[in-house]
């Protein structure tokens, strides 16, 4: 890789605020009131900093080797979820709140069978506990679905097991909530699965077939996407034939829904392609390729109003694309050191975070044009 290619396209991002967390950023995320970034370190140590001016607020050691984190809308509250096996949750302040075990409620391999979570279930202690590879708030704030190891554990708003998911073939990769519905669906390397949560338990389930790296929901509830190992994306729309758009020359890892579900973006490569959901699309059509990365496509975000695309790269780019002009080439852009672990809008659409594994940790001012 030469110097050359790691140009920067369009105009440079305005820096609002650095900061050096000092260890891989694994997660980072905004509050919902716009006040605080929360930064979680793949050693454990969680960070919360302050929107306006990068500055240290405060950090706790979370976990014995962090993960993942996000936000509920409307709790206020964070999760946290680690290599320990153990979710955590904080206050907008990281004043500790419950700790939540999913090996605790999770049934020994013997005994497999989807049920109602009880606490009276315990694991053995000699049980190891497996990572929580993802989590995830349903849009209402009130429950929180986690992906430990092979089984989905949901949990309600007195912080209660709710659901425990029969064993999936193997690990799961990715969560996410149906936007409309009480259905959170999981995916990994042998399928993906979908769960409709009412009441105690679990009301069906759909299962594909696959190995998957990714999955959401488009914002309308019409599409669910997933990125595939096998450089490929494949799409469910229900009540219609299956889709999936192959010829990725790498595993997809990272995919965005615009706000109205009719643009998904999609990283498998240095390029990024937007494909359109309007009338019979995506189907018989090609994507949209924006260009501006050198290396693979890491991280993909849309800004919660418009059409401004964020992206970050391995190789340390973050790029902002405008999807209303008519170029290929990113409006600004901006490199930074190391790979792109996470791109992240703020509330307002003002700013978007973007980490870096040298763990850097950098705030961008959206161009107003």
């Amino acid at each position: 890789m030469t110097a050359t290619r790691l140009r920067t396209c369009g105009a440079a991002l305005a820096v609002a605020w650095r900061h050096d967390v000092d260890d891989w950023p694994r997660a980072a995320a905004w509050s919902p009131d716009g006040r605080s970034l929360a930064v979680l370190g793949a050693a454990g140590r969680l960070w919360l900093l302050d929107a306006r001016t990068g500055d240290e607020r405060t950090h706790v050691d979370a976990h014995g080797g962090g993960v993942t984190l996000a936000w509920s809308a409307t709790r206020g509250v964070l999760a946290t979820g680690g290599e320990d096996g153990l979710v955590r949750l904080w206050s907008t302040t990281l004043a500790p709140l419950a700790t939540l075990d999913p090996a605790a409620v999770v049934p020994p391999p013997a005994h497999d069978d989807a049920r109602r979570a009880d606490a009276a279930g315990h694991a053995p202690r000699s049980r190891a506990r497996p990572w929580i590879e993802a989590l995830t708030w349903s849009r209402d704030g009130r429950r929180l679905a986690v992906a430990a190891g092979r089984h989905v554990v949901v949990w309600d708003e007195h912080d209660a097991p709710l659901f425990v998911s029969p064993a999936q073939p193997s690990t799961i990769a990715a969560l996410c909530w149906h936007p409309k519905l009480a259905q959170v669906t999981a995916a990994g390397y042998n399928g993906a699965r979908s769960y409709v949560i009412e009441g105690t338990a679990s009301a069906g389930r759909t299962e594909w077939k696959g190995s998957f790296l990714s999955v959401a929901w488009s914002p309308d509830g019409r599409n669910l996407a997933a990125g595939m190992q096998e450089g490929a994306v494949h799409i469910w729309q229900p009540g219609r034939p299956d889709l999936q758009m192959s010829g990725y020359p790498s595993k997809v890892r990272a995919i965005a829904w615009d706000v109205d579900g009719k643009r998904l973006a999609t990283g498998g490569g240095d390029v990024v392609s937007v494909w359109k959901f309007v009338g019979d699309g995506p189907a018989g059509t090609r994507p949209q390729l924006l260009e501006g990365h050198a290396l693979g496509v890491s991280a993909l975000a849309f800004r919660h109003s418009g059409l401004v695309l964020a992206s970050g790269g391995e190789e340390g780019i973050t790029c902002l694309f405008d999807l209303t002009r008519a170029t290929t080439e990113p409006i600004a852009s901006a490199l930074g050191i190391g790979e792109v672990s996470t791109v992240a809008w703020d509330p307002a659409g003002a700013h978007v975070a973007s980490t870096h594994a040298s763990g850097l940790v950098v705030s961008y001012v959206r161009p107003l044009r």
